[in-house]
């Protein structure tokens, strides 16, 4: 089962990489299903035609979601350049995010042409729009974009995945709703959903342990503080706030095991054996009631799926084997959605019940005699030690946070949520249509609980470094890892039980338990054969762990270029030096107005930083405290280690700078503002210059409503050999006509980051000329006119080379002094080298 399963998977992730080979993989199919046959006929072994048929399966099966070729009567043929009407069903709600939400919309017309396809609707404002609902808008299809960045998520795949093509931006004054069609079952969920929440809001205890009631009981998030999120993430704690297998699975037992004990009662049942039976039939209740009730998401999905795979192994009879339970699961899920495969929920879960199991195989051994009470307690420390170990990999890769305390967290918090919080919470849900009186009392006492949790998680969050940024692995650093866990765990295996009757390699395992790290390796017959096997696999793994550090120990410390990225960050600045010998400079961070909606900081530029191995930053630079060049840094000095801050030391009265500097007091970060700044600076081989603001400089038109903050912004060169790089961040043509009349030559540069992101105020003529800079990289959105037609005209005439992240995804520039490396961050990665002519 297991290598059918890997061989389905493998095919998956080939069709994602090579997509639009279905005809390839169909003959695949029917070569290797003819094979099969034939073999089965003749009695012979099958060798690798299961593995190549599944292969060929996973391929198909996925091709759908991975295909660049659309139906004729796709609304992505009829994008326009303006606002258009459309109309929409709405199919699926997400979780509001600030003043916004989100939705799925089923797009049926788009102007006066009739279409096919999904989109993710953005509504700004209060919106009532529930599953169901025909509406009415006009509002500029886009297709979906995405961040293309060192170590960036790939939203793009994420939700063509979700079945999703398009994106769209209304206000929530701007939607006529139609028609209001929702099903009689999706009504009566929401009523009682609706009923519930409003019951759990009128019971006393804190806000906070109220919308986590609501979260784990039906599964609306959205209230849960922001503060209370970052508590329960820092302490390894937030798969408590997602309906997962734990939630699941504490159902199930709770019910498995009343259901039982009635069934006891019942002497027929007994005599005929059919209380577990009977139990197991009953438990299937209560365990999709919870999954409805919590709106079924794809996680609660999966684990409803994993307990009812359970649930039927004792209905007919038969032990379930748990790796073949698991492997059946998986495949079950894959086979009806094949994009659950590079769900993170989806990894997460099965990553952690995988290592959980492989660990109590270990216990094997101890479990089958009578243990202590101190080992009873222990036992769930080491379940939660083995999920930890087993998804710390997952979570560097996506997170980049790793919770020192979440062990000990863990070992106190899940047994009182487990136990306490959701049994009694869920005594409340079914009271409700029952007696409210009693449905009360439980809320009350599930909230005065979690009050009591979330001091506990205030207390384990207060630990100093309770949680740590981490670096993201590579891929190839995750498979290394699993092959690393995979031979600890056989290892220890062999070692723990030397008596152990030979395996049946018909079966693949030991003492026929179907256990994948005990498979019998071919030419390792017997003690001696294994351990001479097992010496070489932990030979090769650890040479190969030592080559893979070194060649990083090189990409951070020892490379003796200069590498300068500009950052995707979409409409704002965030630029990454890293200077020779592996000093690390950022220059601004992005960022949007409200960072509730997305944390620029959190989700491309700390990624970017962590998939570099990027623990520690010499030197931010904040240009001026505009939100799209400020607010990504809140994020990234909370989390990362600053030697020095440098600022333009012009003040600002947003709030996000004020919990800049907050953040600057608190941890003791230095800070070199304006004038203080150093002129020049000499390292590594390079020249920093801070050519603006100078005193003196003030801009000639009369004062504005708003203070001007371009004007005085930063202006950084950057000098190695032959080679120059200039940053002006946001000045625009007053500040540009200063520096020409004051630097003059020392403007000339063969890089350029255009200022004010190529906006129509910046890149004057005259400034141009002065620079002349071979290339011209604009950090800019998807905005019409940014970088704006005449400034891109002047740079064309001028004999540039234009580069935008809007387009090339982040542009990284190498340079030894004399040529430069350039890597555009496209789907289709492009490296370029170039030679310039001429001294800088």
């Amino acid at each position: 089962m297991a290598a059918l399963i890997i061989g389905f998977v493998a095919g998956m992730a080939v069709c994602d990489i090579f997509p639009d080979h279905v005809y390839e993989a169909a003959a695949v199919a029917f070569v290797a299903a003819a094979v099969l046959l034939h073999v089965w006929r003749v009695s012979k072994p099958a060798l690798f035609s299961p593995f190549l048929l599944f292969a060929a399966l996973g391929y198909l099966s996925l091709h759908p979601w991975t295909t660049s070729h659309f139906p004729v009567d796709h609304f992505l043929h009829r994008i326009l350049e303006t606002p258009a009407p459309i109309v929409g069903t709405i199919t699926e709600t997400e979780a509001p995010a600030g003043d916004r939400s989100r939705f799925r919309l089923r797009v049926e017309r788009v102007a006066d042409h009739s279409v096919s396809g999904n989109i993710r609707l953005t509504v700004a404002g209060f919106c009532s729009l529930q599953e169901g609902d025909r509406i009415r808008f006009s509002a500029k299809l886009y297709p979906v974009r995405t961040h293309r960045n060192p170590g960036g998520f790939d939203v793009r795949r994420y939700l063509r995945f979700s079945g999703i093509d398009g994106t769209a931006f209304v206000r929530s004054e701007a939607i006529f709703l139609l028609e209001r069609r929702p099903s009689v079952l999706r009504r009566m969920l929401q009523t009682h959903r609706n009923a519930i929440a409003a019951s759990i809001e009128r019971t006393e205890g804190s806000d906070a342990a109220r919308q986590i009631l609501k979260a784990v009981l039906i599964g609306t998030r959205s209230g849960i503080p922001p503060e209370t999120n970052d508590l329960f993430s820092a302490t390894g704690l937030s798969h408590l706030l997602a309906i997962s297998g734990l939630h699941v699975g504490i159902v199930a037992a709770c019910a498995f095991f009343v259901f039982y004990r009635i069934a006891a009662c019942f002497k027929p049942l007994l005599l005929r054996a059919w209380g577990k039976k009977t139990a197991a039939l009953m438990t299937l209740l209560p365990v999709f009631g919870y999954g409805l009730l919590s709106g079924m998401s794809p996680s609660t999905q999966r684990a409803v799926f994993m307990a009812s795979v359970v649930l039927a192994a004792l209905l007919v009879e038969r032990d379930h084997e748990p790796f073949n339970t698991l492997a059946l699961a998986a495949w079950g899920i894959l086979i009806v959605h094949p994009p659950a495969l590079y769900s993170i929920s989806f990894q997460l879960s099965f990553a952690s019940v995988l290592a959980i199991l492989a660990g109590m195989q270990l216990l094997m051994p101890y479990l089958s005699k009578p243990i202590g009470w101190r080992q009873k307690l222990l036992l769930p420390v080491f379940v939660s030690a083995c999920a930890t170990l087993g998804t710390l990999p997952l979570v560097m890769f996506y997170f980049q946070r790793m919770s020192i305390v979440g062990l000990a967290a863990n070992a106190v918090v899940v047994p009182m949520m487990s136990l306490l919080v959701i049994p009694v919470g869920l005594m409340g849900a079914v009271l409700h249509v029952l007696h409210l009186p009693g449905a009360s009392l439980c809320f009350e006492t599930a909230c005065r609980l979690l009050d009591v949790v979330l001091l506990l998680v205030r207390w384990f969050a207060a630990v100093p470094w309770a949680s740590i940024v981490t670096i993201r692995p590579t891929v190839f650093e995750l498979a290394w890892f699993g092959v690393l866990l995979w031979l600890s765990v056989r290892t220890l295996l062999l070692r723990s039980l030397p008596n152990r009757p030979k395996a049946d390699p018909n079966r693949g395992d030991v003492q026929g338990g179907g256990v994948p790290f005990a498979v019998v390796l071919p030419g390792a017959r017997g003690a001696g054969g294994k351990s001479v096997f097992f010496g070489w696999a932990w030979m090769l793994v650890v040479a190969i762990g030592i080559a893979d550090a070194g060649f990083w120990l090189n990409e951070r410390f020892l490379h003796a270029d200069l590498r300068v990225t500009v950052l995707d960050v979409g409409q704002g600045q965030s630029i990454l030096v890293e200077e020779p010998g592996g000093r690390v400079m950022l220059i601004d961070g992005g960022g949007l107005p409200d960072s509730a909606a997305f944390d620029v900081g959190r989700h491309i530029v700390a990624p970017a930083l962590c998939a570099r191995k990027i623990l520690s930053i010499d030197r931010v630079v904040l240009t001026h405290p505009d939100s799209d060049h400020l607010n990504g840094l809140i994020y990234v000095l909370s989390h990362f280690s600053v030697g020095e801050l440098w600022t333009n030391g012009r003040p600002s009265s947003d709030p996000a700078y004020e919990r800049f500097l907050d953040i600057v007091r608190r941890r003791n970060i230095p800070l070199i503002e304006g004038e203080a700044v150093p002129t020049v600076v000499n390292e590594a081989g390079i020249t920093i210059d801070r050519l603006h603001p100078e005193p003196g400089f003030s801009t000639p038109q009369p004062p504005r409503s708003v203070p001007d903050t371009n004007n005085f912004s930063l202006v950084l060169s950057l000098r190695m050999g032959e080679i120059g790089f200039l940053f002006p961040a946001d000045i625009e043509k007053p500040a540009e006509s200063w520096l020409v009349a004051r630097m003059g030559e020392r403007l000339r540069s063969t890089v350029l980051v255009a200022p004010h992101h190529g906006s129509k105020t910046s890149s004057s003529q005259a400034f141009i000329d002065v620079v002349r800079p071979d290339i011209v990289v604009f950090s800019a959105g998807n905005h019409r006119y940014i970088p704006h037609p005449d400034v891109l005209e002047r740079y064309r005439k001028a004999g540039c080379r234009l580069l935008s992240t809007a387009d090339c995804g982040a542009v990284e520039i190498r340079t030894d002094g004399r040529r430069l490396e350039l890597q555009l961050y496209t789907s289709h990665a492009m490296n370029e080298e170039i030679a310039i002519d001429g001294d800088v």
